[in-house]
């Protein structure tokens, strides 16, 4: 596991024939993996991985906005599993 320059963590595990490559922010815990051919470079694995990171961010952070918009009391927070 490493931590980029940004504060995400980046770990990459290698089971059977692919990687699961996992990106977590460490200020706020959101945490979303990617599988991977492990043929392909260790950088574009993670890049890939930071990309749905932050893609994930703007979804959650237009949530909120939206929410506070309709004048929302509460915003309920969405994991990936009710996606």
């Amino acid at each position: 596991m490493r931590k980029t320059p940004d504060e995400i963590l980046i770990e990459l595990i290698q089971q059977g024939g692919y990687i699961k490559v996992s990106a977590v922010d460490a200020k706020t815990g959101l945490e979303v993996s990617i599988v991977g051919d492990p043929k392909q470079s260790q950088r574009a694995l993670e890049t890939a991985a930071i990309r749905k990171l932050q893609y994930v961010r703007r979804q959650r952070r237009k949530q909120r906005e939206a929410a506070m918009s309709r004048g929302t009391q509460k915003y309920r927070s969405t994991s990936g599993w009710d996606m």
